[in-house]
């Protein structure tokens, strides 16, 4: 990341981060007021729909997680622990951007390019994603604005 701002780079897709609490906590200590987190894109989608998909991947993926029981720690895991962030973030008064994971590929495309547009439209606005297990169909993933200092880039 810090050859890339040093490249004049200064969005960033955070993706999958954070999945708990404590990662965002970490993240705030470290990050701090570098960033400026302006929304997250949550994607969402149903239970019945995750496990058609990840059944289906799993004919061909090769990862041993692909099935019903490992799909279910996922999704245990990210209603105890990730969703909570989510919830958090709106209650820091971050947009979140609840995009229906549903329907077909373009479909989801062409509702997060809206976002993600609606969000650079204005000025000093950037797009921040926390994480979700892929398996609950909740996806995030945005961009990150961070705020280089010299000391930033030394690093």
């Amino acid at each position: 990341m810090h050859a890339q701002q040093a490249l004049g780079k200064n969005k960033f897709l955070v993706d999958g981060f954070p999945r708990n609490l404590n990662n965002k906590e970490g993240w705030e200590r470290v990050v701090g007021d570098k960033a400026n987190i302006q929304g997250v894109l949550f994607y969402n989608t149903t239970e019945q729909c995750v496990t058609a998909r990840i059944l289906e991947r799993g004919k061909t993926s090769g990862r041993a997680d692909d099935n019903i029981e490992s799909m279910v720690k996922r999704l245990r895991t990210y209603n105890t622990e990730t969703y909570p962030i989510i919830k958090a973030f709106e209650a820091e008064g971050i947009k979140v951007f609840e995009i229906d994971a549903t329907p077909s590929k373009e479909e989801v495309w062409a509702t997060t390019q809206a976002a993600v547009l609606e969000v650079e439209g204005g000025s000093n606005k950037f797009l921040y994603g926390i994480g979700a297990v892929a398996a609950t169909g909740a996806l995030v993933g945005g961009y990150l604005h961070f705020k280089p200092s010299a000391a930033t880039l030394e690093k």
